[in-house]
């Protein structure tokens, strides 16, 4: 994963590197074990220092690689981590920073991970897990309370988006209209009104150079500045879009339910 080892990337671009994982364990279930162990260390060299009163955009997407892989692989994961001694280190990071978690993506993913996590026996897991079920149960019902603010806020984003898309097209028909009718229309002899389209376009262009100018120039300041609030990705498409949760949550919490009562009744 060259974008995220290169020194000379900003966080932006290390951004990529952290999505590009994410999409490979999410699409690729149990055919890519022997690339988690990988992908741990190599976010982790951007975690060793993050403190859990402050998390940037990037550090929040390395934080998400290593939850996509304990969804991958919770058993396999969890073993890293605890080889590594890094799994106190991660809950901690993680949960400290849950209500960074703020789209709809990111909270399902928490929720199907820490179901996931529900399901492994008690004797497998971690000390610190077995003995940290409230918290993890905490934070499954303060996802719930956010989710469904976030479900329509995405769904007025991909109102918004379709909108935007239909007058886009609206306004390309118009333009072939228009240029028809300009083809027979006779021309301006001194040729004005060529320099005119000309010259917006150049002023489009600078304008455009102006802000990738100023979104690199944000993405490149001191990371602990970095904190602006992640926005819904509409074009984003993962297997977790049409899981729902709230049945997921279910089945593995009356599961366990129906396990300790009958480990209770033997």
């Amino acid at each position: 994963m060259i974008l995220l080892k290169r020194d000379r990337l900003n966080e932006s671009e290390r951004i990529c590197g952290c999505k590009l994982i994410e999409s490979i364990l999410l699409n690729c279930r149990g055919v890519v074990d022997q690339y988690v162990g990988p992908f741990i260390d190599l976010v982790f060299k951007h975690l060793s220092n993050t403190k859990s009163t402050s998390l940037t955009n990037f550090k929040f997407y390395c934080i998400e690689a290593v939850i996509n892989c304990l969804y991958y692989n919770p058993l396999l994961s969890l073993h890293i981590l605890e080889e590594r001694n890094l799994t106190q280190t991660f809950f901690s990071i993680w949960f400290d920073n849950i209500k960074k978690f703020s789209r709809v993506h990111d909270k399902k993913l928490v929720v199907v991970t820490l179901c996931s996590l529900m399901e492994i026996p008690v004797e497998q897991l971690p000390s610190i897990l077995q003995t940290g079920w409230p918290q993890v149960l905490e934070v499954i019902l303060t996802i719930f309370k956010s989710l469904p603010k976030a479900e329509e806020n995405r769904n007025e984003m991909e109102k918004m988006y379709d909108n935007e898309s239909d007058d886009d097209d609206d306004d390309g028909e118009a333009d072939g209209e228009s240029e028809n009718r300009g083809d027979q229309a006779v021309g301006d002899d001194d040729g004005w009104e060529d320099d005119e389209d000309v010259q917006d376009e150049d002023a489009e262009y600078l304008e455009f150079l102006a802000r990738e100018a100023a979104r690199n120039a944000r993405s490149t300041t001191d990371e602990e500045d970095d904190d602006d609030p992640l926005e819904e990705e509409i074009l984003f498409e993962s297997p977790l879009d049409k899981l729902d949760v709230y049945i997921r949550f279910h089945d593995v919490f009356v599961g366990k339910i129906l396990l300790r009562s009958k480990v209770s009744f033997n």
